[in-house]
């Protein structure tokens, strides 16, 4: 009893230790992640006002629950940059452009080796996207159409991380019950030298698994679970710091409301990345859920998401986004 007690105080103090490591790193790479977004589209200058508030306020904000700063109780929710904060940003975007001349950053151009099986061209460009989006600290949308091999091209994503970036995880992927079972022996069969389990089962079978691997995390590479455990099994998820976070047939959060929406934002998580094949409706406010999930810490005021698109031009603004944040 002894031993298992001071092995739970030392899982807790490594958790807290890599909380607040991700807080940290985020903080340290917002400027430049910033910078990227804003040479993608007009709406995110639109909405830097605020987040060049947060980096330059002092750091008592809460880390939120991907490493990025919440605003606290009474900071403005609405703001435009100054000319001066606009240009800080451009000359951040000219320098980072030029540290990277001659390079347009990591193209493969043949699978990771970890990868059975054949990758079909336009797969190999979708893990060339992710990635892009990987090397600026971005999270995004994968939202090919069904049975273009979504699937696949996020566990190639896995794969890369573990050949060519080192990073084994742990990595979580949150799916639909019935397709539970499909997506470990996609793993198992695409990348078998990830090791994978699945997190489900009455609660007994969970309470040995969370003891099996929740409590030596060095043990499993990716967990895979269903909306249903995240959200019953949410205290003990929340307890680790996940490298991704990844949420099969993603429009189920689209309504921020939601339990599962509102359970996936207390994750811990250095990127995340929604997969859907359905297309995200004409709805404002479904829109603002999904990138207030992926970009908290630039999309946090949907009045003020609302008020920005102009009712003529919505639908080419609302598509001008949703081209640099998915595929």
């Amino acid at each position: 009893l002894e031993r298992a007690g001071a092995r739970k105080a030392a899982l807790k103090t490594i958790q807290a230790r890599e909380k607040a490591e991700l807080g940290e790193k985020a903080q340290a790479n917002a400027k430049e992640r910033l910078a990227y977004l804003m040479r993608q589209t007009d709406i995110f200058a639109h909405f830097m006002g605020k987040s060049l508030d947060d980096l330059g306020s002092s750091n008592t904000d809460k880390v939120g629950s991907n490493g990025l700063s919440k605003s606290g109780p009474g900071r403005r929710t609405k703001g435009r940059m100054t000319e001066k904060q606009e240009d800080e940003l451009l000359l951040k975007a000219a320098e980072t452009d030029a540290g990277k001349a001659g390079s347009s950053g990591t193209r493969l151009t043949t699978q990771p080796t970890c990868i059975m099986g054949k990758m079909r061209a336009y797969q190999l460009e979708g893990l060339n996207w992710l990635i892009k989006l990987y090397e600026h600290g971005i999270n995004g949308i994968l939202a090919d159409e069904m049975g273009l091999g979504k699937t696949l091209q996020t566990i190639s994503l896995l794969g890369y991380l573990r050949e060519f970036e080192n990073v084994r995880g742990p990595h979580l992927i949150i799916v639909p019950k019935s397709v539970l079972i499909n997506w470990f022996k996609e793993v198992e069969k695409w990348c078998p030298s990830i090791r994978a389990f699945k997190f489900h089962g009455d609660k007994a079978t969970r309470l040995a698994m969370k003891e099996e691997y929740f409590e030596a995390v060095e043990a499993f590479d990716v967990c895979i679970t269903t909306f249903e455990t995240a959200i019953s099994e949410k205290a003990a998820i929340e307890k680790i710091v996940w490298r991704y976070l990844i949420i099969d047939e993603a429009h189920r959060i689209k309504n921020d409301q939601g339990k599962l929406s509102q359970v996936v934002r207390l994750f811990s998580t250095h990127y995340r990345l929604l997969i859907t094949g359905t297309p995200l409706q004409n709805n404002l406010h479904e829109l603002w859920s999904m990138l207030n999930f992926l970009l908290p810490d630039i999309f946090s005021s949907s009045e003020q998401f609302d008020e920005w698109f102009n009712p003529d031009d919505a639908a080419e603004q609302k598509e001008d986004v949703l081209h640099h944040l998915h595929r």
